[in-house]
């Protein structure tokens, strides 16, 4: 693996059920396709993604074939790696998910480059939090706290 711009872009993150899943289903593609390529696999490697040889994907053809391929078929025309890391982010920040957690998982440094990105995705948080105010306060008034 190449190096990263920061400390913090080399991560670890939990996936979803539904990725697992999805890497499960590669991983059986990728095994028909070292029986199919048979002596020409790279057994060099480790790799999660690669050609039906084995060989380590280049990144202009992701980008450039199967993105574009993807993205095409599913009526999802001009959608760029970097648009799925947004949408990544901004789905985490609706379903509120703290955001130094959405930043961790970004790889930021620092919570402020997230904030200064996606703050504008955080509207009505001044008013929930005035509610959760008055809602602290009725619960000690109603002894039920």
């Amino acid at each position: 693996m190449g190096d990263v711009k920061t400390k913090a872009a080399r991560r670890t993150i939990s996936l979803s059920e539904t990725a697992i899943a999805a890497l499960r289903r590669q991983r059986k593609r990728q095994l028909e396709q070292r029986l199919a390529a048979g002596e020409r696999w790279n057994n060099d490697l480790n790799l999660v993604f690669t050609t039906k040889e084995g060989r380590p994907l280049r990144a202009g053809n992701i980008l450039a074939i199967d993105l574009k391929r993807i993205t095409r078929k599913a009526g999802l025309e001009g959608v760029t790696l970097h648009t799925l890391r947004h949408t990544h982010a901004s789905i985490l920040i609706f379903q509120g998910v703290d955001i130094r957690t959405v930043s961790r998982r970004l790889g930021h440094e620092n919570v402020t480059t997230t904030l200064q990105t996606y703050a504008h995705l955080l509207p009505g948080q001044d008013e929930a939090a005035a509610e959760r105010v008055d809602s602290f306060i009725s619960s000690l008034e109603n002894g039920s706290c």
